[in-house]
C-alpha cells in the first residue's frame, strides 16, 4: 500500500467515523417519536474557557475535563492521527522527523502554515524549541525533529538540510504532510470552540410546559 493510500484511508476513515458518530447522535436525540428532549444546559459545563486552553493543548482533554468522554476520545484520535500521519509523510531518513512542521519567521522566509499547525497544542512545541536552536547556530535535537530548514546563505548549524533538500527528498510529500498537519490544526479549533459553547441541541417544548408559562391561555381553552 503506497503512502498516499493509506492516507486516503485514513481521512476516509475519519470522514465515515465522524458522520456515524453524528448520525447516532441525532436518532438518540430525535427518538422514534416525538418526545420532549432534554436542554443541555451550558452553564452546567466546567470552566469553557480553562477547557478551550485543554483543547488546544491535547485535542480532547478540553472535553475530558468537562466530562464529555466519549467527544474527548473521538476528537482525540480523529486530529492526532490526521496530524500524525502528516508527520511521517513529511519524514526522511536523510533530513529527519516531521520536517513538516516547523517554525519560521525570518524576513523573506515567513513559514505561515505553522500558523494553523500550531493550533494543535503540545504537539507543535518541539518545532519553537528547533526555531531557536537553530537561530542561534546551534544544531537541531532530537533526530532533526521538526527543524526548520537553513537559509540558501546560513552555514550554520552544519549539516543542517535546506529547503531544496526537503523537496530533494520528500518530493510531493512535502505539500502533502504539510496539508495533513495543516487540517488536524483547522479541526482543533473547532474543538477547542465546542469547548467553549457546549454542544448545539434541538429543543422541543411540550405542552404541559406551555401550560406553566403560559397560564392565561389554559383559562382561555377551558372557557371556550
Amino acid at each position: 500500500m503506497s503512502q498516499w493510500e493509506m492516507g486516503y484511508g485514513i481521512v476516509t476513515g475519519t470522514i465515515v467515523f465522524c458522520g456515524y458518530k453524528i448520525v447516532i447522535e441525532k436518532t438518540e436525540q430525535q427518538g422514534t417519536t416525538r418526545e420532549p428532549v432534554e436542554v443541555f444546559d451550558t452553564s452546567q459545563l466546567k470552566n469553557p474557557f480553562l477547557a478551550a486552553v485543554l483543547a488546544w493543548l491535547v485535542p480532547g482533554l478540553g472535553h475530558w475535563y468537562q466530562d464529555r468522554k466519549e467527544k474527548a476520545v473521538l476528537f482525540f484520535v480523529c486530529i492526532m492521527s490526521v496530524f500524525l500521519f502528516g508527520c511521517y509523510l513529511g519524514s526522511h531518513p536523510e533530513i529527519g522527523t516531521a520536517r513538516v512542521v516547523y517554525a519560521k519567521w525570518n524576513k523573506g522566509e515567513k513559514r505561515i502554515f505553522f500558523i494553523p499547525q500550531a493550533f494543535i497544542g503540545l504537539a507543535a512545541i518541539p518545532a519553537v524549541l528547533q526555531e531557536n536552536l537553530v537561530k542561534q547556530g546551534l544544531p537541531p535535537r532530537w533526530g532533526g525533529l521538526m527543524a526548520p530548514p537553513n537559509s540558501p546563505d546560513a552555514k550554520k548549524p552544519e549539516n543542517n538540510p535546506t529547503i531544496n533538500d526537503y523537496y530533494k527528498h520528500l518530493g510531493r510529500y512535502f505539500e502533502l504532510g504539510t496539508i495533513f498537519t495543516v487540517v488536524a490544526g483547522f479541526m482543533n479549533i473547532l474543538v477547542v470552540f465546542d469547548a467553549i459553547s457546549g454542544p448545539i441541541i434541538e429543543t422541543e417544548k411540550n405542552e404541559q410546559e406551555k401550560k406553566k408559562k403560559n397560564p392565561g391561555d389554559q383559562e382561555k381553552e377551558n372557557n371556550a
